[in-house]
């Protein structure tokens, strides 16, 4: 028996499959290194004074909030 051909919607569900798997293993990678980068940009955020939370926009209520996430939160 011969195999016939994929159709172009087969070939296009194979795609789409293999791109969403390697998308989602890329993104599992690249977590660790997120997750440090918002660790320490709440730890600057902390360590900021009023004056340069307010040039920021920000107040220190504000600060306080988003500095108390925990990490693997966005």
């Amino acid at each position: 028996m011969s195999s016939s051909p994929m159709t172009t919607t087969e070939t296009m569900v194979v795609t789409t499959r293999i791109s969403s798997d390697t998308m989602t293993f890329n993104s599992v990678k690249r977590l660790p290194g997120l997750w440090r980068e918002r660790a320490a940009q709440r730890r600057q955020l902390r360590a900021l004074d009023d004056w340069q939370l307010n040039d920021l926009g920000l107040t220190r209520a504000n600060a306080d909030l988003e500095s108390r996430k925990p990490f693997w939160r966005a």
